[in-house]
């Protein structure tokens, strides 16, 4: 409840561009084919493609609508960060200027920090294998596919097909502070 009101607040303030609305949808077998990388390992989806479920492709294909619009306004660069997700503004300063520096990188991912009941608690010891992908170039043959093959552990729904070169960053340079199991408590299984 009330969540149509903050986004238009937010749009009326300037501080955010443009609202594109989504409504989830439910994917036929061949939607499902189409939207998973040809490279999935069965590992990666399931027992086939038909087994992956429908809030699994809306999450995806609502990161490829940001990603095409995100094109259609010109931009060079995209990030597709989810609302419990936050970067601190130094870092992420230092990976913007590294990807305009060293164009020859097409994406770039980080490690992550969860945090639990509330945005004080973190979760030890870090987990130092699952990555995050961070930014990405805009460039043409790209695009989303589910569970397409990554050089490091990724959420499948944010994996981007096209990419040749891609950077792993460690650590200490930028991190994702990931607010997880940070929820009201009748929330935290709706996630």
């Amino acid at each position: 409840p009330g969540l149509e009101e903050l986004l238009q607040s937010l749009l009326t303030k300037g501080l955010v561009d443009e609202l594109v609305p989504y409504a989830p949808t439910k994917f036929s077998r061949e939607q499902k084919r189409a939207r998973t990388s040809t490279y999935a390992s069965l590992a990666d989806i399931g027992d086939s493609v038909t087994g992956i479920a429908d809030h699994f492709l809306n999450e995806h294909t609502k990161r490829e609508v940001g990603r095409q619009q995100c094109l259609s306004q010109g931009c060079t660069y995209f990030m597709s960060i989810d609302a419990d997700e936050y970067y601190k503004a130094d870092q992420l300063e230092a990976v913007k200027r590294f990807m305009e520096e060293n164009p020859v990188y097409d994406g770039c991912a980080c490690l992550m920090r969860y945090y639990f009941k509330s945005p004080t608690i973190e979760l030890l010891p870090p987990d130092d294998t699952n990555h995050v992908p961070l930014m990405y170039k805009l460039k043409p043959g790209t695009e989303f596919k589910l569970a397409h093959p990554y050089p490091c552990l990724v959420d499948p729904t944010r994996t981007v097909a096209g990419v040749q070169r891609f950077k792993i960053f460690d650590r200490s340079f930028v991190e994702m502070h990931h607010y997880s199991f940070v929820r009201k408590p009748q929330g935290i299984l709706s996630k």
